[in-house]
């Protein structure tokens, strides 16, 4: 008599299927609206405000500038004041953020590729 492949369980498919706190919290973080295209657009190159809202039309200035304040409290993004005149403003990502956009450009690679 042979047995199943569903009577035959192996140990992996028996444990518990679970996220560690710190994967939980970086996915609800990455789920909240804006979070990726950012990171993208910030991986591509370091990005004025407008150079942001212009590549994201349908985002609002006021979600544009609570996101980049969350994603700079969270380590991801650097902003960068020049002054002068008329003072110029940056974002630019760092080193913590430009690991995220790696992990980024494997997905859009994905996708471009589907």
């Amino acid at each position: 008599m042979t047995s199943s492949p569903r009577t035959s369980r192996s140990r992996s498919e028996t444990e518990k299927l679970a996220l560690s706190p710190s994967v939980a919290d970086t996915f609800e973080f990455l789920g909240r609206p804006w979070v990726t295209q950012l990171l993208f657009l910030l991986g591509q190159r370091q990005a004025r405000f407008s150079e942001l809202s212009q590549a994201l039309p349908a985002l609002s200035g006021r979600v544009l500038t609570e996101r980049l304040r969350e994603l700079c409290a969270e380590g991801l993004v650097v902003r960068h004041v020049q002054d002068g005149p008329s003072a110029r403003v940056t974002y630019e990502l760092t080193e913590r953020g430009s690991g995220l956009s790696a992990a980024l450009r494997g997905i859009t690679d994905w996708a471009d590729a589907v």
